[in-house]
């Protein structure tokens, strides 16, 4: 998993299944709590808004891949 920062920096993370859990963890070592986090609409990202960040996603298999501000 690629997390990268619309500021600047790449910070990577070796996920083994992918799982909400790990993207969770994942997330959380790298980004503050609060921000907002940008992906496609993989499910194991919906725990994000969970976790204490704002999630927005967008839908490639419905052939979205930027709406407005969103867009990986």
């Amino acid at each position: 998993m690629i997390l990268v920062s619309r500021g600047g920096g790449e910070y990577y993370s070796t996920l083994m299944t992918m799982s909400s859990e790990e993207v969770k963890e994942a997330v959380r070592n790298y980004v503050e709590g609060g921000s907002t986090v940008y992906t496609d609409e993989y499910p194991s990202y919906n725990i994000l808004d969970e976790a204490g960040y704002t999630h927005e996603s967008v839908n490639h298999s419905k052939g979205e891949y930027v709406r407005g501000d969103v867009h990986i």
